[in-house]
């Protein structure tokens, strides 16, 4: 071969590794192996923003897995167009990784989100973190962002039970953020913080994930 055909070939076949070890196959984003090479090669402050379906799992079921990838799919062209593709990695059936090496304010990023529900119609759990951006951070910040996650998960679940027995529900989060309320006002809900005793805890395997408040049950005739 003329060493410009050897180029080519060569270049064919490390496109095909990158796209094998490197792509997610149904969006075409870098995948989580991206994600962790490229944290080994650069070691930089970074802005990591974790993005995910918060209705992941209704979705599926209502709507079914086909209209819940067009989702995903339209979310990831979205994130593409604000932050570019090289910056996107999808981690999880529904999650992404935004890095970003030029930190922007909390209230830029949640303006962007903000449009890019408007564009999907469809809430989003959002993460914001600065960091070392290197493998010693990622994997425990990735694993602590998908365990925040499922514990929203969890926590919506419950709000979803309790609603339909009593007339005033709020659930907050471990650090008594509130997450979903019903029939109380933001007043209430926050001088409840402050009596945490009325507060009642909720546990996943034996660990305290939020907490909640109730009164006021429906009385069956």
């Amino acid at each position: 071969f003329k060493p410009e055909k050897e180029e080519i070939i060569f270049n064919q076949m490390e496109l095909i590794r990158i796209n094998f070890f490197y792509k997610d196959p149904f969006t075409g984003s870098y995948n989580i192996n991206a994600f962790y090479a490229h944290a080994k090669e650069i070691e930089a402050k970074v802005q990591l923003i974790f993005v995910s379906l918060k209705e992941f799992y209704y979705l599926n079921l209502i709507k079914g897995p086909f209209e819940t990838d067009k989702i995903i799919l339209n979310l990831y062209h979205n994130l593409t167009e604000e932050f570019g593709e090289e910056n996107i990695y999808k981690v999880g059936p529904d999650e992404f990784i935004v890095v970003i090496f030029h930190p922007l304010s909390k209230k830029k990023i949640e303006s962007l989100f903000k449009k890019i529900e408007n564009e999907i119609s469809t809430p989003l759990n959002i993460n914001i973190v600065k960091t070392e951006y290197s493998p010693r951070t990622v994997e425990s910040l990735l694993n602590s962002f998908k365990a925040k996650k499922n514990y929203l998960f969890l926590l919506h679940n419950d709000f979803l039970i309790l609603q339909k027995v009593f007339k005033k529900v709020v659930i907050y989060d471990k650090n008594l953020n509130v997450l979903f309320k019903k029939g109380i006002n933001k007043k209430l809900a926050e001088e409840l913080k402050k009596q945490k005793n009325r507060l009642l805890p909720i546990k996943y395997l034996r660990k305290v994930i939020g907490y909640f408040y109730c009164d006021s049950p429906y009385i069956s005739s």
